[in-house]
């Protein structure tokens, strides 16, 4: 996923940051794509219908394991 050899290419300007030195800080994670490579094996032992009433709703798993 991703950029093939972007973390070789990004080595050497890289450095390790323990969590306390981003105490205060704000982090952001793009996870748009978790979903997309979980899907195949979410749907093939995780997906299924809940029944309310006379209305079955499909479900994703994926939504609320990243979500």
């Amino acid at each position: 996923m991703g950029v093939q050899g972007l973390w070789k290419l990004l080595e050497c300007s890289g450095r390790q940051v323990s969590p306390e030195a981003l105490e205060g800080k704000i982090l952001a994670v793009e996870t748009s794509q978790w979903p997309y490579h979980l899907l195949p094996f979410l749907l093939s032992c995780c997906t299924g219908f809940l029944e309310i009433g006379t209305v079955s709703v499909l479900f994703m798993a994926e939504l609320f394991g990243v979500y």
